[in-house]
């Protein structure tokens, strides 16, 4: 794992290029908690090592928001604690006027789950456990128009329920979307945790050494 003092050289030093080659106003995300999202929770059995990850992040974020005090063409687009918002109470499809049904109300950051015209939970995320659907990318985007609107910036936000009227993934759910997703996590990614924290986590952070 990237060493937040390598990682705040590193960001400085690409943003200060940024500033010097180009006259262009740079919009700054800060990072979602990964392990909290499907693919991303194989490591799910190595708490103190998800907890690392964690402050880590925070650490990385915190470097980031303060970073855009190194110049007005430097814009914060905080869509961390939306991420949260979500993972913690979904996002809201009431007057959305769906032609599906969301059975619960809200859609969150995990692949579909439901029947054809009705959905259970999910429809932000898609069925690769990582990468947003059209409709949480459109939902994430708006953070960031948000953030160019409150300096200046004439941008219109996205209309969230238009987008999920035309999601593919979001009006046609499959049943054996999480089948198939589990069964992706276990072919791609279990032989490759073992590897990966045997070569990348200190000792006691590895399976069998939680403590």
């Amino acid at each position: 794992m990237t060493p937040t003092p390598v990682f705040e050289r590193l960001w400085h030093r690409t943003l200060d290029r940024l500033l010097a080659e180009t006259t262009a106003t740079v919009v700054l995300l800060t990072l979602p908690l990964l392990t909290q999202l499907p693919m991303l929770r194989v490591w799910s059995h190595l708490p103190r090592l998800q907890a690392l990850a964690g402050a880590t992040v925070d650490e990385f974020n915190a470097v980031i928001r303060a970073s855009v005090a190194r110049s007005p063409r430097l814009v914060l687009a905080d869509v961390e604690p939306e991420i949260r918002r979500i993972l913690r109470a979904g996002q809201s499809v009431t007057g959305w006027q769906l032609p599906c049904q969301v059975r619960r109300g809200y859609l969150d950051f995990e692949p579909l789950r439901g029947l054809r015209r009705q959905v259970w939970s999910g429809g932000l995320i898609t069925f690769d456990g990582l990468h947003p659907t059209h409709t949480g990318t459109a939902l994430l985007t708006n953070v960031v128009i948000d953030a160019l609107r409150a300096r200046g910036w004439n941008v219109p936000r996205i209309d969230l329920a238009a987008v999920a009227r035309d999601d593919d993934l979001l009006q046609h759910p499959s049943p054996h979307s999480w089948a198939a997703l589990r069964y992706y996590l276990r072919r791609n990614y279990d032989r490759s945790v073992e590897t990966t924290t045997a070569r990348t986590w200190p000792i006691e952070l590895r399976r069998g050494r939680e403590v």
